[in-house]
């Protein structure tokens, strides 16, 4: 088995990380709804996902595909907006 210098304090750091996201959804949810809430989380993934290519542009050449993908997300994104502007007007 290998050992990592910092390992417990990573653990540490992601635990309580994950700790304060739960709590934030939980808050966000009871305030909002659960609609609004699993919209922000879907956002928050997608951004993690951009930020992937942005932090560590080595790791993975931005193809085709991965375009794809981030208009067809930033289509839905834009149908949602738009729906819940009619919506909000009518």
């Amino acid at each position: 088995m290998q050992h990592t210098e910092g390992a417990a304090g990573l653990l540490v750091l992601r635990s309580v990380t994950f700790y304060f996201g739960a709590l934030t959804f939980t808050a966000l949810t009871r305030h909002a709804g659960a609609v609004p809430a699993t919209a922000v989380a879907t956002a928050r993934k997608g951004l993690t996902v951009i930020g992937s290519f942005v932090l560590f542009p080595g790791d993975k050449p931005f193809s085709e595909w991965f375009a794809l993908g981030l208009a067809l997300f930033l289509c839905a994104i834009g149908i949602e907006l738009k729906a819940r502007m009619e919506k909000k007007n009518t």
